[in-house]
């Protein structure tokens, strides 16, 4: 499957990527960084990371690419381990929609 020719290709990368940038920026856990625009669950939220996350692991190994893909996983992997406790957090959230009164 090809998104495009010449001109077009870049222009599908761009916007693929800002796409993936909108969704990481919006849908968030709160008190994770910042207030969120549209609050998830951190369940939620570490799905959509992981989704993000695979989807650019798949389009590197479809590109021929397989180096950075498995550079990719291995520094997310990383970052996961390292970061155990948000991990933790996010699995353990009771929901994004309560607020503290």
């Amino acid at each position: 499957m090809s998104l495009g020719e010449g001109a077009a290709r870049y222009g599908w990368a761009c916007l693929l990527a800002l796409g993936a940038m909108l969704i990481w920026g919006v849908f968030r856990m709160p008190n994770d960084g910042g207030r969120p625009v549209v609050p998830v669950s951190g369940r939620v939220r570490l799905v959509l990371e992981f989704t993000i996350f695979a989807f650019a692991t798949g389009a590197l190994f479809r590109l021929g690419e397989p180096g950075p893909a498995w550079l990719l996983v291995g520094a997310v992997a990383v970052h996961y381990s390292l970061s155990y406790d948000r991990v933790g957090r996010m699995l353990h959230a009771n929901g994004a929609a309560r607020k503290k009164t």
